[in-house]
Order: structure tokens, then C-alpha cells, then sequence
């Protein structure tokens, strides 16, 4: 339990000093997750065998972007998907989001995205700020997802998300509530939309 507490104690304060960085471009290009910038290329990380074994199958319908997960060796975060090109053999990162899992503990990931939002409201005055909840993918009506949105002037975003999933879609697809940090440029934004 205190293993558990003192990371999320860590990525709280990693994720604050990320944040600052964007005070001074108002580019998400400067905002890191797990030291991953979007804008970059992927094989500043990570070999071009290991981004091809680590590919994710979300079952997209268009295929013009695919995933790419990171599960190891991570100080943040469980888990980070990156979104790539498919055409693109320079793999430069579209979409960069974090997961952290509060299982069984969703009031935590609430109390967390809250202080995150108001860290970022503080940094930013012109900045369009978006806040809904509502039922995630349509999975069920009991699971909810509580998303905060920071739109930029170019269409770039970060976005902070609860999601909590339902009793039966936690025992049915083995889901854990969660939050996910991102950043992404405009044309995946638009690309997921559509």
C-alpha cells in the first residue's frame, strides 16, 4: 500500500514539472510523459524491432494511425500507448497517453485529475477548457468516463480522464478503473473523431 501511495506521490510531482514546461511555449511539443515528447520520433526511445513488437490492435477501422505500447520500465505510469503513422517510417509520435490504474479506488483518480486540472488551469488563460462525463464507448450505462480537455488555438490538446468501470465490466473484461494523461496534435484528434 505504501509502494502504491508513493508513486502516485511521484508521477504527481513529475507530472506538475511536466506541466510547467508548457508555461513557457504553450506547445504541447514540450509537454513529456515517461520523458516522450510528441513530435518526436519513436526510435529516439526505442528501437524499430521493438516498436514493431509492440504494436497494439485496437481493431481501427482507419488505418492511417496504429498504436504502440510501453509496459516496462516505466516511472509515471502502468502503461503508455504512443500513436504513429502508418506510412510513416520515421515514427514520429502523433499521441502520447499514460495510464494509471486506481482499482477498486476511483474517488483517488478523481482526487488526482482534480489537482492536475487546476494545475494546468493556473498555467494557461487562453486556452479553451472542456469537461464532460459521460458513458465511455457506449460499454455499459453504469461505467463512466470524467474527461478534462485543455484545447490549444492549432487544435493541439492534453486531456486528463477518470475512467470508472462498472462491476460487471471489471469481472466481464477484466477492465481496472483508470486515469489517462495525453497530448496529441490536431490530426489525430481529428483522425480518432472520425
Amino acid at each position: 500500500m505504501v509502494k502504491f501511495f508513493m508513486k502516485i506521490f511521484f508521477a504527481t510531482i513529475i507530472l506538475i514539472f511536466s506541466f510547467q514546461s508548457l508555461t513557457k511555449s504553450d506547445d504541447v511539443t514540450s509537454f513529456e510523459l515517461e520523458g516522450i515528447s510528441i513530435g518526436n520520433s519513436l526510435l529516439d526511445y526505442f528501437s524499430e524491432e521493438e516498436i514493431l513488437k509492440n504494436k497494439r490492435n485496437y481493431g481501427y477501422k482507419n488505418k492511417e494511425f496504429y498504436a504502440v505500447g510501453i509496459d516496462k520500465q516505466l516511472e509515471q505510469y502502468d502503461s503508455v500507448d504512443v500513436h504513429l503513422k502508418t506510412s510513416d517510417k520515421n515514427y514520429i509520435i502523433y499521441s502520447i497517453t499514460g495510464a494509471t490504474f486506481f482499482e477498486k479506488n476511483i474517488n483517488e483518480c478523481y482526487k488526482k485529475k482534480k489537482s492536475l486540472t487546476n494545475e494546468l488551469k493556473s498555467m494557461f488563460s487562453n486556452i479553451e477548457l472542456k469537461q464532460f462525463k459521460k458513458n465511455p464507448m457506449d460499454v455499459d450505462k453504469d461505467s463512466t468516463k470524467e474527461s478534462t480537455y485543455f484545447l490549444f488555438e492549432n487544435g493541439d490538446y492534453v486531456k486528463i480522464q477518470c475512467y470508472d468501470w462498472s462491476e460487471k465490466i471489471t469481472k466481464e473484461k477484466n477492465w481496472i478503473d483508470h486515469m489517462r494523461v495525453g497530448i496529441a496534435f490536431r490530426e489525430f484528434r481529428v483522425w480518432k473523431r472520425n
